[in-house]
């Protein structure tokens, strides 16, 4: 059996969710035997033998709840920098990659899913229009597991879209520097550009707004027919839930260097192809993985096979529950 803390938000946390919901088949929401969590963890009681708590971040920020530390027995963790683990409570975290949002319940199951958590939960009077945004959100602007697998590849087609962000202005040009270079190839059909919207930021990105926005099923078609992928942190440095869509759908990635704590090693030129961020260094990617079909293929296959071995809401779930705190 397993309990979860209905506060949890279920557009980040529906990644984990959908496995519970596989393994368990109906989750028993119930506030009590938990803290004041803030909504931005996933916190659940596993029940066989024993209790076992389990505490997920998936959070943008490096940072520990002080709380969930003290409370779990793991910590599960997408944004894990070594240098900042404490010391304390080393033997509990257990780092698990990236993840994605996913539409995992009908509208019947969502409606009744709210409504249960809803009347389980102790929020505030102002946390409930969040706690309802959550859950549309999930269900509205996601797609199902099944969705993320690798499509047919055009090798002279390639796609790119994404958001600006206001504190993220390196991140910015990173993905405009790619979009530029992928557009300035005579041997390339570029498409995408950033979102609509958010006017204070767009000054110097004017040229690559795209007229509207993009529906998600047809932005992650795009994504699957695209030559390749670029890889950049997101907010506060984190892993994006970009890098964990490539690697479902089985891309040929290209990748700004990687911080953080890993599942495994992404090798370079073997899972990933990094770069440091030149232009040089981008269209020297690009151009390598165009012209190298079997180079292309290795690294598709490898990164899909690298989702379905550490990435993927099952082989996650399972290292948390069989993770042993020493």
């Amino acid at each position: 059996m397993v309990i979860v803390n209905p506060k949890t938000n279920q557009f980040y946390y529906s990644y984990y969710l959908s496995q519970l919901k596989d393994n368990f088949n109906i989750i028993n929401y119930d506030s009590n035997p938990f803290p004041d969590f803030h909504h931005h963890c996933l916190a659940m009681i596993l029940k066989d033998f024993s209790e076992k708590k389990i505490y997920i971040s998936a959070g943008d920020g490096p940072g520990f709840n002080q709380l969930g530390l003290e409370w779990c027995d793991i910590y599960a963790k997408v944004n894990v920098h070594k240098e900042q683990i404490p010391k304390k409570f080393e033997n509990k975290i257990l780092p698990i990659g990236p993840s994605f949002g996913l539409n995992y319940l009908s509208l019947k199951e969502t409606l009744t899913q709210l409504w249960v958590t809803t009347l389980r939960s102790k929020m505030k009077l102002s946390e409930y229009r969040e706690h309802f945004a959550n859950f549309y959100r999930q269900w509205k602007y996601r797609a199902p597991l099944s969705a993320y697998i690798p499509g047919n590849v055009e090798t002279d087609y390639i796609f790119h879209a994404s958001t600006l962000w206001r504190k993220e202005p390196d991140t910015n040009t990173l993905r405009a520097s790619f979009m530029d270079i992928a557009n300035n190839n005579p041997k390339i059909k570029f498409d995408g550009g950033f979102a609509p919207g958010k006017q204070d930021v767009v000054n110097g990105f004017d040229h690559l707004i795209m007229p509207k926005k993009m529906v998600y099923n047809e932005y992650l078609e795009r994504v699957k027919r695209s030559l390749v992928v670029f890889n950049t942190p997101a907010v506060q440095g984190c892993l994006g839930w970009k890098l964990a869509e490539y690697m479902a759908c089985g891309k040929a990635i290209i990748s700004m260097p990687i911080s953080q704590l890993l599942p495994a090693p992404l090798n370079n030129h073997e899972h990933i192809h990094f770069v440091d961020g030149t232009n040089k260094s981008l269209e020297n990617a690009i151009n390598e993985i165009r012209t190298n079909k079997k180079y292309r293929k290795r690294l598709e296959s490898n990164s899909r096979e690298y989702y379905q071995k550490y990435l993927s809401p099952k082989a996650v779930m399972d290292r948390i529950v069989s993770f042993k705190v020493c």
